[in-house]
């Protein structure tokens, strides 16, 4: 669990990193599923059905209020 939250958070900041370097707005939601292993299907990385809701849920409250996604512009 410890090494999938390292690659975890290490793919978050290079996501981060090209976003700002591309001018794209990012939506940090690294609180939302680190630690949290029903989140993630068995192999660790893609999401469950679970974080997938989670996810779409908190990306959808952030483009409605404006924070941080520039990139359907």
């Amino acid at each position: 669990t410890t090494f999938r939250n390292c690659k975890r958070m290490a793919i978050n900041g290079l996501l981060e990193q090209m976003c700002e370097e591309e001018g794209v707005g990012f939506v940090d939601l690294w609180g939302y599923f680190v630690g949290k292993e029903d989140m993630f299907m068995r192999d660790g990385l893609h999401l469950s059905g679970k974080g997938a809701a989670v996810f779409s849920e908190n990306l959808l409250r952030s483009m409605n209020n404006g924070t941080g996604c520039n990139f359907l512009n």
